[in-house]
């Protein structure tokens, strides 16, 4: 049981209600119990203190970019096993995410590892991933008041609709803030780990389509929705709805319409590589016998259902189609077409000489 727990043990933060941006996050027992008084609401708090409103609690070390350092109640731990899992109270594993902060530069008088700032210099940078790659759904909490206060980083994301819950949605996956507001919970299917599954994938993909705002592209199709399921009579409609509603249908029908387009023609692409193929054999003077019916053709050309030259035939001269009256109107056609080019390239070759 986690009231057992011993300092260096390992644990999960769990079911905070005010810090909920700790919870799932991996931490370490650094005080087994903190000495304190029963009556207060359960809720991290700064760390180390004396104080008796802290009874009860344990010290931990959350691996968050802080490291911080916070008193939580025994319930809202859950302890690691050797496998690195925790187990929830319905019985199912989960791995706590675990944020290793970027490492402080050493002083000017420490020794370095030489052999390590090589290795360094000559090892290929790790990719990073531009997004949030925190497949949870994300933590959901009201601004404090500094937050409200000071710069809203909404603002580079979506200029047009800065206050938005889609700007917040879209700032959150970008990694500009690392909690969501109740406003973009109530908009957004994204309160279970499915729900986020999709819409992270759905803001990704109009981030890398690139052709419009991501964030724009959301909440005007979340005011078509909602406006549109509460019948909302026109004159408490916002301004510029019009457009905004045939924005949204112009977008969908662009899918809709990507969706239906007709796949590929694969024999119509096969006769434009016969083409080629057939005006370079008539240039160059080159046929192949077809094994089965003995007419002579040219690259490419489909006779007796195979493709004459791509079996690993050799080439042979042309046939004389008047001494052949078995020959068909492709290859007469074929063979006059030769002729043609022959007699124009002779003539040229003397013209030059």
């Amino acid at each position: 049981m986690t009231h057992h727990l011993l300092k260096g043990d390992k644990v999960m933060v769990w079911g905070l209600s005010g810090r909920t941006d700790l919870n799932n996050k991996a931490a370490v027992v650094t005080h087994p119990l903190v000495i304190s008084a029963e009556g207060t609401p359960p809720r991290a708090t700064a760390m180390p203190s004396p104080r008796p409103q802290f009874q009860n609690r344990i010290g931990v070390k959350v691996h968050n970019m802080e490291e911080e350092k916070v008193c939580v109640r025994p319930a809202n731990l859950l302890r690691v096993g050797e496998d690195g899992m925790a187990t929830l109270p319905n019985g199912n594993k989960v791995f706590p995410t675990t944020i290793v902060p970027s490492a402080a530069a050493p002083a000017p008088n420490e020794p370095t590892n030489l052999f390590q700032d090589m290795y360094e210099l000559i090892e290929a940078p790790a990719p990073t991933n531009k997004y949030n790659d925190n497949r949870d759904p994300p933590p959901v909490r009201m601004k404090t008041r500094e937050e409200a206060l000071g710069p809203d980083p909404c603002t580079e994301v979506c200029p047009k609709y800065p206050q938005s819950t889609a700007a917040r949605l879209v700032a959150y996956l970008l990694g500009k803030v690392d909690f969501v507001t109740p406003g973009v919970q109530a908009d957004y299917d994204i309160q279970t780990a499915s729900g986020w599954y999709f819409t992270r994938k759905r803001l990704v993909d109009l981030i890398e389509a690139g052709e419009e705002n991501a964030a724009e592209v959301m909440h005007e199709e979340h005011l078509v929705t909602l406006h549109r399921k509460n019948k909302t009579p026109p004159e408490f409609l916002p301004a510029g709805f019009a457009s905004i509603k045939e924005r949204v249908a112009a977008r969908q029908q662009k899918v809709d319409d990507a969706r239906l387009a007709p796949a590929p023609d694969r024999e119509r692409a096969v006769k434009a590589m016969q083409a080629v193929a057939r005006n370079h054999s008539i240039k160059e003077d080159i046929v192949y016998e077809c094994p089965r019916c003995g007419a002579h053709r040219p690259l490419g050309y489909r006779c007796c259902g195979m493709y004459m030259g791509m079996n690993g035939e050799d080439p042979v001269p042309r046939r004389n189609v008047h001494a052949h009256p078995e020959a068909d109107e492709d290859e007469l056609d074929d063979f006059l077409r030769a002729t043609i080019a022959r007699l124009d390239r002779e003539q040229a070759e003397g013209s030059s000489a």
